[in-house]
């Protein structure tokens, strides 16, 4: 690893790409003996077999089966994180405001007024999923594109939902210091520990945004500035279209592997989408994978450095 884990809390999201099996979601916030899943609505397992971290070197556990995975890392702040008390509820936040990713966790109450917890970053959220580690819970989950009465789960393939959607958020949308929600509900249940994964856009780092697919195989180009090294998007027009995710070190074609949050499913060798200099590109005329209304988060490296001289594609 590129940083020191132990020095610097850190989200490892990781999943076998050959065969079918749960997606594990290890921070050092919470501990690295400490998993999620994206594809469940599981609570929190202990199981210190999943990874093992030793400052810069990460050991992928007997947990895990023998075969190819894919680990994706996201640093946050300090290790342990820090008491912020922006919002009505005091969380413990480990953010990083240059990559402009938070991890926040909190013991939500026992009423169903509105509450309010501080992220850290200073800027405003484009994406945020939160998760119940207490109790079987849905992934809670905003992006930029939707109000503040609508929401996603990371879980299902569902279209945006707007049942209890002004109680999910409370009908407020994530500031620059906070996002909000009602307790108490079905959705973050009273007297229990939750999860937040928070991601501000980056410039020449991280974008997140929507696009309309054209059903071609000239599809549509999700032009960012940045040269993707993974991207994740997801139909928000119809159910049962899937998180799908991919990465630069798919083995079939650049960006060719696609597997999905909210599925077991080993990888597929179905080229869906090309990763490029400054962005991303869909390639695929069938639909769902080409014809509606996406979301969209993508991360990776500037188009252009700071002398402004256009880097170059690789």
């Amino acid at each position: 690893l590129g940083w020191n884990a132990d020095t610097y809390d850190t989200l490892f999201i990781i999943k076998n790409r050959d065969n079918t099996e749960k997606w594990f979601w290890v921070d050092g916030l919470r501990g690295y003996n400490k998993y999620i899943s994206s594809d469940d609505t599981t609570a929190e397992t202990t199981d210190a077999n999943v990874i093992s971290v030793s400052g810069t070197t990460i050991t992928l556990g007997s947990t895990l089966s023998s075969d190819n995975y894919v680990v994706e890392c996201h640093r946050a702040g300090d290790a342990g994180g820090a008491e912020n008390t922006d919002g009505s509820t005091t969380t413990t936040v480990s953010a990083n405001t240059t990559t402009g990713f938070s991890i926040m966790t909190f013991t939500t109450s026992a009423t169903a007024s509105g509450f309010t917890y501080g992220h850290g970053l200073g800027v405003a959220l484009d994406f945020l999923t939160v998760k119940d580690l207490t109790n079987v819970g849905g992934w809670w989950t905003w992006h930029n594109k939707l109000s503040a009465d609508e929401y996603l789960r990371l879980e299902t393939s569902g279209a945006i939902y707007t049942d209890g959607g002004s109680a999910v958020w409370d009908n407020a949308i994530p500031t620059s210091s906070v996002f909000s929600s009602q307790e108490g509900g079905a959705w973050l249940a009273s007297d229990a520990a939750h999860v937040a994964y928070g991601w501000a856009a980056v410039e020449g780092y991280s974008a997140f945004g929507v696009l309309e697919g054209n059903a071609s195989t000239d599809g549509t180009v999700i032009s960012t500035g940045v040269k993707a090294t993974s991207l994740w998007y997801k139909d928000i027009d119809n159910s049962g279209s899937w998180w799908a995710t991919t990465d630069q070190q798919s083995p079939y074609n650049v960006g060719g592997g696609v597997m999905w949050y909210d599925s077991t499913t080993e990888e597929s060798t179905i080229s869906y989408v090309d990763l490029l200099s400054n962005g991303a590109k869909l390639r695929t005329a069938t639909d769902p994978n080409n014809a509606r209304t996406y979301v969209y988060g993508m991360w990776g490296t500037p188009t252009v450095d700071k002398s402004e001289t256009p880097a170059k594609a690789r």
